[in-house]
């Protein structure tokens, strides 16, 4: 029987074998009335249905085929760049150092993204007044955050940007600013970059100012938006306009913006790895640390280096209380900080893992 005619796609490859030889039987499933077995053929990719009263196999099913001869394809969309400003020295910057990005939906053959910047153009660090501790220069002090919204045509490769919507305070009217909040002690809770200029000079801090990092739209139609600075949690409404932000406990007094929700051992992160990933699900939002908390508190950030564990924490918006917190375990080595996620439903994420490094031996993983 087995070497008669095997239907298409049933696998025979052993050398000069004949069918008989080849199939080989794996595992076996009964069905309710005892009269039939299913038994997969391991390498055949193929199932044998056995008529068990008879004992003999009455069916072979192919499993299929799947092409794996193609390559993955990428395709590249330019985003328009506007000019965002001009810096003392007189560079023109433009547009650009995106974060989170939200999938709004289709409208027609167009799919629609919301996007936003961060903190603002910014340098690296550098200790302009020789006290060991590194300032940060920001070239645009008063650069506003915002929020862009834009179209991806997939056919014709055409990317439009639909809006852009600056984003401000509880009054509807004063930007926010990317400058940090608080001074605090270097390398210990709360503590942030010291803002300067270009010039070296030194910035005012901003209570209220904001490194988003993500963003979610929730049923409401408001915008919710992760900052690495505290961590903290901003709602903006559809305006841009500031809703709610919500802090550590103990963060209020140190001088940052905000209503103190959120454990106050969150003040621990390391210096500007506050929240970095924002999800939606089930009426809560769900915001993901960077990297593992300082904890216990060091000033060279030694427990949080050695650590795996990256906390999750969950926001009941109905409460406006924490609901939960959660651990994700990095898998450790140069991958030590989480880069983005997105909520799939059933309790599921996609997340994003990463190190710092670039190039072939960079480790990025989904």
């Amino acid at each position: 029987h087995f070497n008669d005619a095997l239907p298409a796609g049933v696998r025979v490859f052993g050398p000069k074998a004949t069918s008989a030889q080849d199939l080989e039987p794996e595992y076996v499933t009964v069905s309710a009335d005892s009269r039939t077995a299913w038994i997969t053929l391991q390498e055949n990719n193929a199932l044998a249905q056995l008529d068990i009263r008879s004992a003999r196999i009455t069916a072979l099913y192919p499993l299929g085929v799947k092409d794996h001869s193609g390559n993955p394809k990428l395709s590249e969309h330019r985003l328009p760049e506007p000019v965002l400003g001009t810096t003392a020295a007189g560079d023109v910057l433009r547009l650009g150092g995106f974060s989170g990005l939200f999938f709004e939906g289709w409208q027609g053959n167009r799919m629609v993204f919301l996007t936003h910047t961060d903190r603002g153009p910014n340098a690296e660090p550098v200790d302009v007044n020789s006290d060991g501790i590194a300032d940060r220069p920001f070239p645009l002090p008063d650069f506003q955050p915002e929020l862009v919204r834009f179209s991806l045509d997939p056919v014709r490769g055409r990317v439009q940007i639909i809006e852009r919507i600056g984003l401000t305070r509880e009054d509807g009217r004063t930007p926010l600013s990317g400058r940090p909040n608080v001074q605090g002690t270097p390398g210990l809770a709360l503590a942030d970059e010291a803002p300067i200029d270009l010039r070296g000079q030194a910035l005012p801090l901003d209570p209220w100012g904001a490194d988003l990092e993500g963003v979610v739209q929730t049923p409401d139609g408001h915008f919710w938006m992760g900052d690495e600075y505290r961590p903290s949690l901003y709602e903006f409404n559809a305006r841009g306009q500031l809703m709610a932000r919500y802090i550590p406990a103990g963060a209020a007094a140190a001088g940052a913006g905000g209503t103190e929700a959120l454990p106050a051992v969150y003040n621990q992160r390391r210096e500007n790895r506050g929240f970095e990933a924002i999800a939606y699900a089930d009426g809560k939002i769900y915001a993901f640390v960077q990297s593992p908390l300082d904890n216990p508190d060091v000033a060279n950030d030694a427990s949080s280096k050695a650590s795996r564990n990256v906390r999750i924490l969950a926001f009941d918006l109905a409460t406006r209380q924490v609901a939960g917190e959660y651990l994700y375990v990095l898998e450790g080595g140069s991958s030590d900080k989480i880069g983005d996620a997105v909520a799939m439903g059933d309790g599921r994420f996609l997340l994003v893992e990463r190190d710092s490094a670039t190039g072939t031996g960079a480790k990025k993983a989904v």
